[in-house]
């Protein structure tokens, strides 16, 4: 019967033994390493998971800003003023919507003072939200590149204007230099005609005293000639009512050595030819001293009542003749 029993079989028909080595197979125990690696396992997933749903709700909320954004500054909603006066002042309120519109127009569109010095007063003032805007948008504009183009090409542009001011100025310098040249040229050739015409005017003056002079010592000459030749009785004379004195008033009482020699100088010299040979003045100087010799003049015109201040005259005329002679005669030595 014992035998019976330990050859039993299952209804499987395994024996005993065999289900006991299936058992053993079926349930295993896992090592502390397979737990180790089911833990690290475990933490990825759920840090993996974590981080999707972190970016999934980050991407949801700024699609939902865009679209918010979007919508609020459709053209057709807000002019392209107000909707850029909302994005600052939008950027203004979060970090968030400052890190948006920065993406939007490329530069931070929420750094820019609200203040400005006034002028008059030198204190800080507050701009309006209207003011503020358009500083902000012309500052942005500024560093854009068309803002730096633009600064470039001002920059150009004074550059040259400068360059048309210089040039102006050196144009300008050039005329009023040519003009000043022009008008001085012609003050000084007005001035030199002026001249001109007053030496002639002298010299003709001077012309006119000396054939007067020598004009008047001819007709005492001929009215000395006459005299002796006549035979009547004539009417007594005055030689100071005949004599020509040798000074241009042709007056007794500005006889003196000065104005005598300038009247010969300036008589002989308007009628000095250049082509003439020797000196006119000396030649008429010894000419003069001979006419006015006291002893000659006595001996000439004696018919002629001759009174002391005439004679004085005279001689006073035949000294300074002979000292200018003398001076003469000395130079040419």
């Amino acid at each position: 019967m014992a035998e019976k029993s330990d050859d039993a079989r299952d209804p499987t028909g395994a024996g005993v033994g065999q289900q006991q080595d299936r058992r053993s197979k079926r349930f295993r125990f896992k090592s502390k390493n397979n737990d180790q690696d089911r833990t690290d396992t475990e933490s990825k997933r759920k840090r993996r998971k974590d981080e999707d749903t972190s970016n999934r709700h980050t991407k949801r909320r700024r699609s939902s800003r865009q679209r918010q954004s979007e919508e609020r500054f459709r053209p057709d909603r807000l002019s392209p003023d107000r909707a850029f006066r909302e994005s600052l002042f939008d950027a203004l309120g979060d970090d968030e919507g400052a890190t948006f519109w920065e993406g939007i127009y490329g530069q931070p569109i929420h750094n820019y003072p609200n203040t400005y010095e006034d002028p008059e007063t030198g204190e800080l003032e507050r701009m309006t939200d209207e003011e503020y805007a358009q500083f902000v948008r012309r500052k942005m504009w500024e560093k854009s590149w068309e803002g730096l183009e633009a600064a470039k090409e001002e920059k150009r542009r004074e550059r040259e204007k400068e360059r048309q001011r210089i040039r102006d100025e050196e144009k300008i310098r050039a005329a009023n230099s040519q003009a000043q040249h022009d008008s001085y040229t012609f003050d000084a050739q007005i001035d030199a005609s002026l001249r001109r015409g007053e030496n002639r005017k002298d010299r003709k003056r001077w012309q006119s005293l000396w054939q007067d002079y020598l004009r008047r010592w001819q007709e005492l000459r001929d009215l000395a000639e006459t005299r002796q030749r006549s035979t009547e009785d004539a009417e007594q004379v005055f030689l100071r009512n005949k004599i020509a004195w040798p000074v241009e008033s042709g007056k007794r009482k500005d006889v003196v050595r000065d104005n005598i020699e300038r009247f010969i100088k300036k008589g002989t010299a308007a009628f000095r030819d250049d082509e003439q040979m020797g000196d006119p003045f000396s030649t008429a100087v010894k000419a003069e001293r001979v006419r006015w010799h006291p002893d000659k003049i006595q001996q000439r015109y004696g018919f002629l009542e001759i009174d002391e201040n005439t004679l004085k005259g005279v001689t006073a005329v035949f000294q300074s003749l002979d000292a200018i002679w003398n001076d003469i005669r000395n130079k040419a030595g």
